[in-house]
């Protein structure tokens, strides 16, 4: 867990004796950090690093794909618009 908080800047704190009702949405993420480890047998923060990797590319290739669509989205709207003019009488 050290190197996962250390890899993600989370700083570490204590807060006061379990109370499973109050620390159940962190006491579930603990588990399935710990039930992840297990079942990929290698550590947590080498797989959250190849993790943020994979998801920093997908990312990219959405960014790419609706800069893409976009462009396409624009091309066909100025095909199908008519060029208007605003006349100002004084």
């Amino acid at each position: 867990m050290t190197a996962v908080s250390q890899k993600f800047v989370i700083d570490m704190r204590y807060s006061a004796i379990y109370h499973s009702q109050s620390h159940a949405a962190i006491e579930r993420a603990q588990r399935t950090l710990e039930i992840a480890q297990k079942i990929l047998k290698r550590p947590v923060a080498k797989y959250m690093q190849e993790l943020s990797i994979k998801i920093q590319t997908m990312l990219n290739a959405t960014h790419e794909n609706m800069t893409k669509a976009g462009r396409r989205m624009k091309l066909d709207f100025d095909k199908k618009s008519t060029d208007r003019r605003l006349n100002l009488k004084t």
